[in-house]
């Protein structure tokens, strides 16, 4: 989820052609190193349940990627951002039903083909799981979630070979940048990191709404 909240404000500025898919491309590569690092902590009946709602919401999301201008999906990304912002402020915890993981999936699936931020509806749905269970589950959704995703924008000609070629060129900074993380993690307070990534996030936002 933060991979999308940062990057893809930034990329929205200085190449709006490559939104949603290079950062997709990115999100679901780094999806899959959290989920073969997590697998034994996924609740797979909670899997079943937000993919359930994330494929219906990822045809959706197909639609609005070819159906809307730019500035519009700038919107939504912008909305999705400052959602899932003031969701974590004000501690908002919805009864983790069948109907509200079904529906978190189904705004995933939207808004992860849309924008290529899916992660907010879950992490929102889930928030009184465990952290173990959050962090699994989510990859291991945001990773099958992210390849249907990814299909959608093919075949609605989203997603093409330059996009490709730009998400393998910026993996070489997708690794030096998690390796960092992992040594920020060690050496900064998780409350630092948190409000870091918050203002980051809002500050690449704000700016990418007012550089249309």
């Amino acid at each position: 989820m933060g991979l999308g909240m940062f990057v893809a404000p930034v990329l929205a500025i200085i190449s709006p052609d490559s939104l949603p898919s290079v950062v997709l491309l990115l999100a679901t590569v780094v999806s899959l190193y959290a989920f073969l690092r997590e697998r034994v902590h996924v609740d797979w009946s909670i899997f079943s349940l937000l993919l359930l709602g994330r494929v219906p919401g990822t045809l959706i999301g197909g639609i609005l990627v070819v159906s809307i201008s730019p500035f519009i999906l700038k919107l939504l990304l912008f909305t999705m951002i400052l959602f899932s912002v003031c969701g974590n402020f004000l501690g908002w915890i919805p009864k983790p039903s069948n109907r509200n993981l079904i529906g978190g999936g189904f705004l995933s699936g939207i808004f992860g083909t849309a924008t290529s931020i899916g992660g907010p509806p879950i992490m929102i749905v889930m928030r009184s799981f465990g952290i173990g269970s959050i962090r699994a589950t989510l990859s291991a959704i945001l990773f099958i979630g992210g390849s249907v995703s990814l299909l959608a924008l093919f075949f609605t000609r989203s997603l093409d070979l330059s996009h490709v070629m730009l998400a393998v060129n910026l993996i070489p900074f997708l690794v030096v940048g998690i390796a960092i993380s992992n040594i920020l993690i060690i050496v900064l307070s998780k409350r630092v990191i948190y409000y870091f990534g918050v203002y980051s996030s809002l500050f690449a936002a704000f700016a990418m709404v007012f550089s249309a």
